[in-house]
């Protein structure tokens, strides 16, 4: 009886936490607030890394293009696993989600992400890839327009680069899902249980506790970046297929959702047209030149953030290499103001250097160097967790 009794106790306490839970306020921005263009620019929301049941992940192409539409993406960028074809009919306009066709190949001990424009192609099998990406990782910086070459999760276990970095590449992924959910687990994982405890009430909530900073992989970046211009994006890594069961798996987090957690938000200076090869064109250029920002939108929906360098009355997107002078600002914009406690830093070679919190903020440029920006919220959670900062935005 009394075991009866406890376990009744413990349910009722659980079902009424997770009332509080699924009712718990955690909006960082208010939700009546028009989501905007960022003055002069369009701002063009997608993911990159993404597996289909073609390599590692489950789902085909074409029903993860509906996951991708569904998660209100304008673009998606497949990457299976050393793909040597290209899936049939899945490159293209599907309504008003971009779909392209990259991918992610094995090469020494590391994984790279790739996206040729036009079509480029690394070849028609693993050793065609090897020789490929021997030739075009030696070459300088900025030699090869036409391709675009990132390190997938380049600190994780396994995959890591050994010796220097090859001058030939584009960028790295900076924050990986994948990598921050086993880092969460590995930091604390009476706390990764916690969140799936509350995983059934707040969705949303349990992702947002979970995030930890990437920290070694953006000391990383801020080190490749001052050798030459080194991009760096967020890799979702969505395979949907985290739980095996039976002859199938059980698809945690789903497609939709691990594009709704964070994404990459390019700028454009010129709309989308609805024509494939030149918005294409457009989405290459701008991964390229590094003219985006890529955030955790599970914190808030960040369309209408904008970082420039402003120079008189000329101004700069970010990825943009300026020669300094002293005349020179970093304007910074928020969509609104955030309900909860927030920063804007700025950072010169990896340093912090100055921060701010004002929807609109210049920070005057001392002198030359790479600078970024962060933006940092600090929500409150219900117990018993309390107050968290959590970064929510970053530029290139």
């Amino acid at each position: 009886m009394k075991r009866i009794f406890l376990l009744s106790f413990v349910v009722m306490a659980y079902i009424l936490y997770g009332f509080v839970v699924a009712n718990f306020n955690l909006e960082v921005l208010s939700q009546e607030i028009k989501k905007e263009h960022p003055a002069g620019y369009f701002d063009y929301r997608g993911v990159i890394n993404v597996h289909s049941h073609l390599s590692t992940g489950s789902g085909t192409p074409q029903s993860i293009v509906s996951e991708a539409k569904a998660a209100g993406l304008d673009y998606m960028i497949l990457t299976d696993v050393n793909p040597f074809e290209r899936p049939e009919g899945f490159e293209g306009y599907h309504e008003n989600l971009l779909a392209l066709f990259g991918g992610e190949y094995s090469y020494v001990d590391s994984r790279l992400l790739y996206l040729g424009d036009k079509g480029a192609s690394v070849g028609r099998d693993l050793g065609d890839s090897q020789i490929h990406f021997a030739d075009r990782l030696s070459q300088e910086w900025g030699t090869v327009k036409d391709e675009l070459i990132i390190m997938a999760h380049p600190l994780r276990e396994g995959f890591g680069w050994s010796g220097d970095y090859p001058t030939g590449l584009h960028g790295i992924e900076v924050v990986n899902l994948k990598s921050v959910l086993a880092a969460s687990w590995k930091k604390s994982k009476l706390s990764f249980l916690w969140s799936l405890v509350i995983l059934p009430f707040n969705t949303r909530m349990a992702f947002m506790r979970l995030y930890t900073e990437p920290i070694e992989e953006l000391i990383l970046w801020d080190k490749l970046s001052e050798r030459h211009p080194t991009i760096g994006i967020l890799g979702n890594d969505s395979t949907a297929k985290a739980i095996p069961f039976s002859d199938t798996w059980v698809r945690f987090p789903s497609h939709e959702r691990a594009f709704s957690i964070g994404s990459n938000h390019l700028l454009l200076k010129s709309e989308l047209t609805g024509h494939f090869q030149s918005d294409r064109s457009k989405i290459f250029t701008a991964l390229r030149n590094g003219n985006f920002y890529f955030s955790m939108d599970t914190v808030a929906d960040p369309k209408g953030f904008n970082a420039v360098l402003e120079d008189r009355d000329k101004r700069y997107l970010m990825g943009s290499e300026v020669k300094y002078n002293h005349n020179q600002s970093v304007s910074v914009h928020l969509p609104s103001k955030p309900n909860y406690n927030f920063e804007i830093v700025l950072f010169r070679n990896g340093e912090r250097i100055d921060q701010a919190s004002e929807v609109d903020t210049k920070f005057k440029i001392q002198e030359p160097g790479v600078y970024r920006v962060t933006v940092r919220v600090i929500p409150t959670y219900p117990p018993p967790d309390g107050k968290r900062w959590i970064t929510w935005i970053y530029s290139n």
